[in-house]
């Protein structure tokens, strides 16, 4: 439930819906993802529904033809984003009805998500090109990231930002504007060559911490037992 909005339903409704409707056999529920008042459920054998929930007021939406691997609601509830396979769907979720922005040739192993709590999505494909949507104006960019070892996380959200690390130490920024769009806050060098670059945003998403090894600004000497970081 996102604590950030005062009408979303209480954890026990949730409890409570799971309980005696989600978890019928016949629903056929693989995934499911929440965010504030919303609900939205998917399954390798069933269409993607949305559900809304206000108070104890439980309503269906709507649903969906695609048979969705992921799910992402914008923070502020007003867009869900599916994804099938090489296909990415930007729906309104104030007119479901109407025909979904479409993207194609997305790579389905991307990583997505939206840039901080704004509408804007980014998406990172094995290929490390990020690929930018906006489905308010339905505008796409593209940005050429260098490499990042595999095993590494290519994409970490926070409250107001979005951060791609790099091998070689830098970090690119996108950073959610008033409006709800994004804007590219460029490269931040924040560690050293082939450091791991364990990233983590502050709750309010003002600040970033971060673990390199050894620290950018550090020096490291060994005389019998003396080590210097700085």
């Amino acid at each position: 439930v996102h604590p950030g909005i005062t009408n979303a339903p209480s954890v026990g409704n949730w409890d409570s819906w799971e309980k005696t409707g989600l978890a019928a056999a016949e629903q056929d529920v693989d995934e499911f993802c929440i965010t504030g008042s919303y609900l939205v459920v998917m399954g390798e054998k069933r269409n993607v529904a949305v559900y809304q929930v206000r108070g104890v007021n439980r309503r269906f939406l709507g649903e969906l033809r695609v048979k969705a691997e992921k799910a992402f609601i914008s923070s502020d509830e007003e867009w869900l984003c599916l994804q099938e396979e090489s296909r990415v769907l930007f729906y309104n979720l104030k007119s479901l009805r109407k025909a979904p922005w479409e993207i194609k040739d997305v790579d389905p192993a991307s990583e997505l998500g939206f840039v901080g709590s704004g509408h804007c999505m980014a998406a990172m494909g094995t290929g490390r090109v990020l690929r930018i949507w906006n489905p308010a104006t339905r505008e796409e960019e593209k940005i050429n990231l260098a490499s990042l070892a595999p095993e590494k996380r290519r994409l970490i959200n926070g409250p107001r930002e979005t951060a791609f690390p790099n091998d070689d130490g830098r970090v690119f920024l996108l950073r959610q504007t008033d409006d709800g769009g994004c804007t590219k806050a460029g490269y931040i060098q924040m560690g050293t060559d082939g450091n791991p670059m364990t990233l983590l945003p502050s709750q309010n998403g003002q600040w970033w911490a971060m673990v390199s090894t050894p620290a950018l600004n550090g020096s490291v000497g060994y005389r019998r037992v003396r080590v210097a970081l700085g």
